[in-house]
């Protein structure tokens, strides 16, 4: 089983006996959290209103036993209180930290509804009664182990620290047909299984209804602390030469690119806009290349400090070339699409991009595709076996991560979402893509709204800092882009 196995190793040595216990709880006494991404319509909402009129609640809801926050349930708990009920079964998970807390949440929203030829095949003996069960990991029986495994993998490492949550569904004769991956992980951690039995017709309802669609991830009520994006994007050239990242957008296509336009390259003047650690573009410096890099949340030598002073210098060094020199022959904007927290922040970047740049000069510009979010959250990626990638997408390809006290962010593209803008700068732009990153080469030539373009150069060059107080450059970089078709104009 590759490198699950080596995990259910560890599991089976580290597992202790931790039951958490089912217990009846008044509705009255449990609050949702603040953070909870899942958002039902209507129609999601009376559907799961009609399952649990016809079959009851089948799985209890989970819950933190220091402030009886729901960890997960908040929908069926809401269908609850609508169908007059007063109290439910819940599990009551004790020493949960915030951070698994929101994974959890994460997790069993996805797990939840799970039912696809993917899922894994389990099958339980002994002798089996309706209601709930009880289940010893001997008499679970893995048929298929699906293709979900980082899915296994952390639900494994979720009943390590704390104890057992499950309660997938079975008909009479042992067949797990709803979140057979509970089941799985309690075999793979040697952990006792609570499972709820049902009839053949109840079976089949049950199926229906945990196939049906249950709304959608939405991050829009979580905090943003934009200066912490930075953290979200590869550590690129840092390190010990054999564990170094490189850029796939550099090394495939930029310089190929300059090395193909020779001479030419040294009357240009090339910009990396949100070049985090400025990695490939001193290695270009050192080439003799004319670049000049900036992030807003480049930090002071390996530190965590953000360098206000030397970011305000790189963005005024813009401004001051825009009106001396005139807009980039070249601008490369690698991997700042995927570390965006926002849509406006992902639009902000394409604009400013295309603004800085001249016409029929060359923009460089990656991110993550959507075919790596393992299928939308449903571990299909073969990479997932050497290095868990598990995300929850939202309508527009964000998902969230809490860790280390905040929300990270990042963005997916597909490439409908990719043409929508990079047609309109170039109808024939060039697009490569592998399971890793995205890569868009452009040709400026045609003209977008220019309202739009200033708003997003004024928002750029006015992002927030930890302090609360911004870079305030936003009439700076106006005057100075509005000045270059001005010069121009003078000057001819």
């Amino acid at each position: 089983m590759g490198s699950l196995s080596v995990i259910s190793g560890i599991c089976w040595i580290l597992k202790t006996e931790i039951m958490n216990d089912v217990v009846k709880i008044s509705l009255d006494a449990i609050q949702p959290a603040s953070y909870n991404p899942r958002k039902l319509s209507e129609n999601a909402f009376d559907n799961l209103c009609n399952s649990i009129r016809k079959l009851g609640l089948l799985k209890p809801i989970i819950i933190r036993a220091e402030n009886n926050t729901i960890v997960a349930g908040h929908q069926r708990t809401k269908a609850l209180k609508h169908l007059g009920y007063k109290e439910c079964d819940a599990y009551v998970i004790r020493g949960i930290n915030t951070q698994d807390e929101c994974r959890f949440n994460q997790l069993h929203n996805k797990c939840e509804y799970e039912i696809d030829n993917k899922s894994p095949k389990v099958k339980l003996h002994g002798e089996l009664h309706l209601g709930v069960n009880y289940i010893e990991p001997n008499m679970i029986e893995i048929v298929d182990k699906g293709e979900y495994a980082t899915l296994n993998q952390q639900l494994c490492a979720l009943i390590v620290r704390y104890g057992d949550f499950c309660t997938p569904i079975s008909d009479i004769d042992g067949n797990v047909g709803i979140s057979a991956a509970y089941a799985y992980a309690s075999k793979m951690t040697g952990s006792k299984l609570r499972v709820m039995v049902v009839g053949e017709r109840e079976f089949e309802l049950a199926k229906y209804y945990f196939s049906l669609d249950y709304g959608i991830f939405d991050y829009s009520s979580l905090k943003r602390n934009t200066y912490m994006q930075c953290l979200a994007q590869m550590h690129r050239l840092k390190g010990k030469v054999s564990r170094r990242i490189t850029s796939v957008l550099y090394e495939k296509f930029v310089i190929p690119y300059f090395n193909s336009i020779g001479a030419k390259l040294d009357n240009m003047y090339i910009l990396d806009f949100g070049a985090g650690f400025y990695g490939d573009a001193e290695l270009l410096k050192e080439r003799g290349v004319r670049i000049h890099a900036v992030d807003p949340y480049h930090r002071i030598g390996s530190s965590n400090i953000i360098d206000v002073k030397g970011n305000t210098r790189a963005f005024l060094t813009i401004c001051s070339q825009l009106k001396n020199l005139g807009r980039y022959d070249i601008v490369i904007c690698d991997s700042v699409l995927n570390s965006v927290d926002s849509m406006t922040s992902y639009y902000d970047v394409i604009n400013t991009c295309y603004a800085l740049l001249k016409y029929g000069g060359k923009l460089f510009i990656s991110g993550r595709p959507y075919n790596h979010t393992i299928d939308v959250g449903r571990g299909k990626n073969k990479s997932s076996q050497k290095r868990p990638s598990f995300y929850y997408l939202d309508k527009d390809g964000l998902t969230a991560n809490y860790r280390n006290g905040a929300w990270f962010f990042q963005k997916f593209c597909t490439k409908e979402q990719i043409d929508s803008w990079a047609k309109c700068i170039d109808p024939n732009y060039e697009y490569a893509a592998n399971n890793n990153s995205n890569q868009v080469i452009l040709t400026k030539v045609n003209r977008l709204d220019q309202q739009e373009i200033t708003n997003s150069l004024m928002r750029e060059f006015d992002m927030i800092l930890p302090s609360g107080k911004r870079y305030g450059l936003g009439d700076e970089i106006d005057n100075a882009y509005h000045w270059c078709p001005l010069k121009k104009l003078i000057v001819s």
